[in-house]
């Protein structure tokens, strides 16, 4: 009969590795997901071997999921709540595409080291800068408006995607914003 190599490990020493074939024995697991990792070394179930029975008392769960668990059926959402979720997702990366914010600050910060540096800067840079400050400006203005009339609309239309209302809005904005840049 021919010998085949075979070892042993606690479970404990398992963590990290992976197996094709394995016999468990997690009737003494007795610290928190001892059994869930002995469990989860085997690459499939064809080559797991249950040497003795898991009983619940083995599967300790942790309080916090438990309660997370417990919130999340009670408070299923219903089809009401989820689609305010996606009117409002939706409605979020349409604003997300008119946020001019992020582009204030760097052309505040390169006017600031300009004006600190004005004497080593050599060619007219300020009218540029001052120039698209101003643009950036008034995006800003034009975009906190635009977001305005899109959250009155919201109110009445259904989601984005299928008002004709805040699509025909949407495609004027881009067609105002790719003009003007």
């Amino acid at each position: 009969m021919p010998l085949r190599l075979a070892w042993s490990i606690t479970i404990h020493k398992s963590q990290g590795l992976t197996f094709e074939k394995a016999i468990i024995d997690a009737q003494g697991a007795f610290a928190h997901g001892q059994t869930y990792v002995a469990l989860s070394r085997c690459k499939s179930l064809e080559g797991l071997v249950l040497k003795s029975k898991i009983h619940s008392r083995q599967i300790i769960s942790d309080a916090n999921v438990i309660t997370f668990n417990k919130n999340a059926e009670a408070n299923e959402p219903d089809e009401a709540v989820l689609e305010l979720s996606q009117k409002n997702f939706q409605l979020d990366l349409i604003v997300e595409m008119f946020d001019f914010y992020p582009f204030l600050y760097p052309a505040n910060r390169i006017l600031d080291i300009y004006y600190k540096n004005r004497g080593s800067i050599e060619g007219q840079v300020e009218t540029p800068l001052l120039t698209v400050k101003t643009a950036i400006t008034n995006f800003l203005k034009v975009s906190t408006g635009f977001n305005a009339q899109l959250k009155e609309l919201s109110k009445t239309e259904p989601l984005p995607d299928i008002s004709d209302v805040i699509q025909e809005r949407f495609k004027k904005a881009v067609a105002y914003f790719k003009d003007q840049i």
